[in-house]
């Protein structure tokens, strides 16, 4: 990737991983828990999201390595607000991938259209196609990592909704030891992966990646 690439991969990165801090700070409190927006996160301003660590070091070094990849400061949310805890709680945890998802489809569906028509492609700048492009590979990769059932990522909310009471707090529990497991994990099966997130990527823009 060139340099333009790398930049705007970067600026999208930022874009999106404070997309979907809002979005489990919104629906919080539509389910009754009004912490994040007491403590104003629920903004777009990313300056109110970033964690020195994966919004900035991160950020940079997976850019410049060739793939975007980061996160920014989780939204404080509280569970003692929660109407129902076990459904909100997992309604909550999915609504950072939707949010993702939900710009992985929109990028993916206008460069769909714009290559419908090659002319019309040629004749756009280039840094919109690399918007977009960007804006559907780094959200795909946001939402398939973040629900890898591996405490404490989302998608472990989910599966903790599942267990019976008496086995969360064991399988949450496993979140002490998170990044090392989220290291072994994705070491191991990180050459499964990609090909399925570019799969999804080449889904939904119309795009073929050959490696």
């Amino acid at each position: 990737m060139d340099i333009e690439f790398k930049v705007i991969s970067f600026a999208v990165l930022v874009f999106s991983v404070v997309v979907h801090e809002v979005a489990h700070g919104y629906v919080a409190m539509l389910v009754g828990d009004p912490t994040a927006k007491l403590a104003g996160r629920l903004s777009l301003n990313p300056i109110r999201h970033v964690d020195l660590l994966g919004t900035i070091i991160v950020p940079i070094i997976t850019t410049l390595a060739g793939t975007a990849f980061g996160w920014a400061l989780p939204v404080p949310v509280n569970p003692a607000y929660f109407r129902k805890p076990r459904r909100d709680n997992v309604l909550v945890s999915i609504a950072g991938v939707s949010a993702n998802m939900v710009i992985a489809v929109i990028c993916g569906l206008i460069l769909r259209i714009l290559y419908s028509d090659p002319a019309v492609a040629q004749s756009l700048p280039r840094s919109l196609l690399i918007v977009l492009l960007s804006g559907c590979l780094v959200n795909v990769s946001l939402a398939v990592f973040n629900m890898l059932p591996i405490p404490p990522l989302d998608g472990s909310h989910v599966v903790a909704a599942l267990l019976p009471r008496s086995m969360v707090a064991a399988y949450m529990g496993i979140g002490s030891f998170g990044i090392i497991i989220l290291v072994i994990f994705m070491s191991s099966i990180g050459r499964i992966i990609s090909p399925i997130m570019l799969a999804v990527v080449s889904l939904l823009s119309g795009i073929s990646f050959r490696g």
